[in-house]
């Protein structure tokens, strides 16, 4: 039993179909406080191909970035279909409202790396510290947006 099974930062895994607890990954060096992953052990475990998922358990991760239609302000044009059969395309989970904490499935989006780095910089994601290089990456995903207007 691990000390941090009984946080109140541990969730629930956010995989649909699954009611596991989340599992932990790291202590903050500045708080203290634990970082848990979004998804528990097994589904992080069938994530990488070590395991399979249980039945009835159905990803959040499914490879495809959800602004295909453009709600960024840009269209993605990101195309898992040219990474080879197994090799799960470079996606990541975005928290919509920019609260870490906030796992409610209705407030994550799987986004590309692209598309999840310049969201996060344009909505101020990230506020603490790195000022210069927000406005800097700010600046360029602006210009990234005009390439598609």
């Amino acid at each position: 039993m691990s000390k941090f099974d009984f946080h109140p930062l541990r969730r629930t895994c956010v995989n649909h179909g699954c009611n596991n607890k989340q599992v932990y990954y790291r202590v903050s060096k500045k708080t203290g406080d634990p970082t848990f992953r979004k998804v528990c052990t097994n589904c992080h475990e069938s994530a990488i191909g070590r395991s399979t998922y249980k039945t009835g358990v159905t990803p959040l991760r499914i490879g495809k970035c959800a602004n295909t239609d453009g709600h960024l302000g840009w269209v993605c044009n990101f195309d898992p279909s040219i990474y080879p059969e197994g090799i799960h395309p470079p996606t990541q989970i975005d928290h919509i409202d920019g609260d870490h904490q906030n796992n409610a499935p209705d407030n994550l989006e799987e986004l590309c790396a692209c598309c999840h780095q310049a969201k996060t910089f344009m909505n101020g994601d990230n506020k603490k510290g790195r000022t210069a290089r927000k406005k800097i990456m700010k600046e360029s995903a602006e210009k990234f947006g005009q390439l598609f207007d």
